[in-house]
This record gives structure tokens, C-alpha cells and sequence, in this order.
């Protein structure tokens, strides 16, 4: 998941492999192979690399394969087949073998074979885009091993790419003048340059005239990364840079899933594992929620950049979830049965489903507006969907309804306390509901006297 949409992505395997039957494999170094039926269990399809770094969606793949030694088992293998077999390369893929399909490649003396050492040296040239690498890497093998190993590219058309740092460099002669010069473009014009900190214009300069000697080069231009170089010019010469700036990646947001039941299992389809805090790219994300017991829930969110993302979902468990179905279709059948609505709104108030919970109370009371209990009970719903001010008109008119209802009386000032920052209203709410019940007790048990003492 890390590789999805990049730029580009690159594997890179140097060890054992092998062909069996036309399909190539990677051997690790822990593998356990007596005979050739253990190599499908305990080796690499080196297919299936390729087909996950395709599905990646990257703009260019790169797979290095130094793997086609010699066969470590061959004493107990029934094939004869040497090195690896061709795989042909998807669309913006580069496969690059050790050498030609079919053949086995030096180990080599030193710290890498000799593929390895060549590729090095070569990877680490500005001026080579990374199929030039390719092609120096296998003359260099072809050189030193008298053409007895020749190594082998599959690729598509590709668009030109460096690897070294971003930069393709050339030194030439100055005209004329023979001074030292630099002369800079890049892949977007505009971007500010500037030369041991000296702005010297923007992209593409030329003619910049230098010292000969060591010089700082850096491009900057909003939105995307700075690019930093330090590079050295020879007397004469003019030294030409290519740049290629990549664009600033955005922030990334973070999310935090609150469930009920809390054991719930929480799954974002193409993230191998969730948890809590949670980087993601801004964007749209599917998050599943699911519990044994439980109807599974898919959430559909937005992370935007630098965002701390809560989301708190409740899962309906399966027996609740039959009993809304039954009383979904009884409110379809009879849509006038006002306890139909109400039972259906209090299914819904049970599951936490605020919004469904407030429309089937409305219905409800559309049909029987007298109903204190289903008024508190919108109130309710109403708070807990982020409507305060709704809220305090279903408690109204629940006590229009009822002056003696001591729910709404005491819901109302839980809203006007804590919602609406109003603590004056609230302990006038609730000496109204002492003066109906001096006994009137809170929640949790404390008497509601006492609490208006405290807030006083």
C-alpha cells in the first residue's frame, strides 16, 4: 500500500532464482527446499511481484532481478532448465535481468556480483536517465566478463527518467568568452534559482557566469519541493543542469474510529492494518465496521489535510437489525400507524441512527403532535445530531404538552448548560422542575438541588 501511486517503484533482488515450468522464483535465504514440489511453498513467484507493483498504479516500475545463479538444489530437481525465464513487461515497467533469460550470471568476488557492482557505479550518475543506466551496467558485465555474461532489459516505451538526484548534468565549452557559466532548466518553468544563494532569475537560465570551482545550486517554486545541488565547474566550461522538481505531497490527516460495541473490527479497504491515529492521504476512504453478532457498517468519509478525523459509529446488532426491518415494512404497509413510527424511532434512538430516529419521530408526531414522550425523545435525537437549538423547541413544546415532564425539563437545561453556554437558563430550567419534584434526582442520582447549589 506504501507503493500505491507513486512515481515510481522499485524492486530490487539479488540471491537464488529459478525457472520451473516457465515461471520464475526467488529463493530467500530461510527457505527449505528438498526437492523441486517445495519451491512453489517456499519461494517467491517473482510473477506476482510484478502483478502487485503493476496494480500499484504507479507511474513507472522498476524490477532488478540479479538472480539467475546457479541452482542450488539442481541434485534433487528434475528440471534442467538454467537461469530465469522471460516475463514479458506491463506498460511502464522495466525489467532488468542479470543477464539474458535462459543463462546464469557470475557470483562475482566482492560484496555483490558483478551486475550489482556495475549498476552501483552507474546509478550514481546525474547525467544517466535510468534506461542509459541499464544499458552502461550491461556493457560493463559484457566488458569484464569477455561477453561470457550479457545481461537483458523487457521493458515498454518509457519516458525519460533520472535516478541520481533528479538531475540530468552536462559540461560543455563556453562559447567565446571561455568563462565558467551555468545555465539551469527544469520540468516547470517559473521556479526561482538561485546560485550560492544568489538569486540569479528563474527557470530555464542560462549564461549565469561563475567562478571555476565548487557552487550551491537551489530551485524553489510553490508547491513543489526545493531542490538542492552542490556542483562543481571547470574553467571554461559551461556547466548545464536539468531539474526535475517533484510536487509537494499534502499533508497527511489522521483518524480515529470510535465503535460500539468497542471490540469492533475497523477495515479500510487497500490499508493492510488500522489503528488508531492513523495516517491516511486526504481524500475519500470506505471505512467497514464490523462485530460478530452485528450488521456490518460501511462509512463513507473525507480526510482533508492536517486533519485529526473522528468518527464514531455504532454497529445495530442482528436481532435490533430484524426487528427495524419488521417495523420498516409496517410503517411502509401502514404508513398512518402513529405507534408504528413511534416504536420504529425509538428502534432507531436504540441504534444511535440519529438522523432515521428524527424522521420517524416527525412522522409520528405529524400524526399525533400531542405525544410528550416522542417530542423529549426528538429532543433528544436532535441534541445528539449536533442541533441544539432544534432541540430546545422539542423540549418546549414537550412541556407546552406536559409542564410536569421531567425529562424534557431536565434535557432542556443539559442543553442550555453544556451546548449553548447558557447557565443561567439552565439552573432557572431546572428550578422550575424542583418546584414541581423537590426530590428530582439527576441521572446518575444526585439530587438536582444540589446541583443547582453548586452551579450557583
Amino acid at each position: 500500500n506504501q507503493l500505491r501511486r507513486s512515481d515510481v517503484g522499485i524492486f530490487y533482488y539479488a540471491g537464488h532464482g529459478m525457472q520451473i515450468q516457465g515461471t520464475n522464483y526467488l529463493i530467500p535465504v530461510d527457505a527449505h527446499v528438498t526437492s523441486e514440489a517445495d519451491i512453489q511453498f517456499e519461494a517467491i513467484d517473482a510473477g506476482r511481484v510484478l502483478g502487485k507493483m503493476n496494480d500499484a498504479g504507479n507511474k513507472m516500475n522498476i524490477v532488478i532481478l540479479d538472480a539467475c545463479r546457479d541452482n542450488p538444489f539442481k541434485r534433487s530437481f528434475r528440471t534442467e532448465r538454467q537461469g530465469l525465464a522471460q516475463m514479458d513487461a506491463p506498460k511502464g515497467t522495466i525489467i532488468a535481468y542479470a543477464t539474458a533469460p535462459g543463462s546464469v550470471a557470475a557470483e562475482g568476488t566482492g560484496r555483490n556480483g558483478i551486475y550489482t557492482k556495475y549498476l552501483l557505479k552507474n546509478m550514481r550518475k546525474p547525467e544517466l536517465s535510468v534506461m542509459e543506466v541499464f544499458r552502461e551496467t550491461g556493457l560493463g558485465v559484457m566488458q569484464e566478463t569477455q561477453d561470457k555474461q550479457i545481461p537483458w532489459v523487457s521493458t515498454t516505451p518509457i519516458q525519460r527518467y533520472y535516478l541520481a538526484g533528479g538531475s540530468a548534468v552536462i559540461q560543455k565549452l563556453s562559447p567565446k568568452s571561455r568563462k565558467s557559466q551555468i545555465e539551469i532548466s527544469a520540468n516547470v518553468s517559473g521556479a526561482r534559482v538561485l546560485v550560492d544563494g544568489r538569486g540569479v532569475g528563474a527557470t530555464p537560465t542560462q549564461g549565469v557566469e561563475v567562478s571555476p570551482g565548487s557552487h550551491r545550486i537551489r530551485l524553489e517554486k510553490e508547491g513543489y519541493e526545493a531542490y538542492e545541488k552542490s556542483v562543481l565547474v571547470e574553467a571554461g566550461r559551461t556547466f548545464s543542469i536539468q531539474v526535475y522538481l517533484d510536487k509537494k505531497k499534502p499533508q497527511k490527516g489522521r483518524l480515529y474510529v470510535e465503535t460500539d460495541p468497542r471490540d469492533a473490527k475497523v477495515n479500510i479497504p487497500g490499508i493492510i492494518r488500522f489503528y488508531q491515529g492513523i495516517e491516511l492521504d486526504p481524500g475519500k476512504y470506505w471505512v467497514e465496521v464490523s462485530a460478530d453478532g452485528h450488521e456490518t457498517k460501511k462509512v463513507w468519509i473525507q480526510v482533508k489535510p492536517g486533519e485529526d478525523k473522528n468518527l464514531k459509529t455504532s454497529l445495530i446488532h442482528k436481532e435490533q437489525f430484524k426487528r427495524i426491518l419488521i417495523q420498516e415494512q409496517e410503517v411502509s404497509r401502514n404508513p398512518e400507524n402513529v405507534a408504528a413510527w413511534t416504536q420504529l424511532g425509538n428502534l432507531y434512538f436504540d441504534t444511535n441512527n440519529f438522523k432515521k430516529a428524527i424522521w420517524a419521530y416527525k412522522k409520528s408526531l405529524t400524526l399525533n403532535p400531542n405525544n410528550a414522550n416522542a417530542q423529549t425523545d426528538l429532543g433528544v435525537m436532535y441534541r445528539r445530531n449536533g442541533q441544539s437549538t432544534k432541540a430546545i423547541k422539542a423540549f418546549d413544546k414537550a412541556i407546552q404538552i406536559d409542564p410536569a415532564h421531567e425529562i424534557a425539563r431536565f434535557n432542556k437545561g443539559i442543553v442550555l448548560l453544556h451546548d449553548l453556554n447558557d447557565k443561567n437558563g439552565a439552573i432557572k430550567t431546572w428550578e422550575e422542575l424542583v418546584q414541581i419534584n423537590p426530590d428530582a434526582l439527576t441521572p446518575g442520582g444526585k439530587s438536582l438541588a444540589e446541583l443547582i447549589k453548586l452551579l450557583k
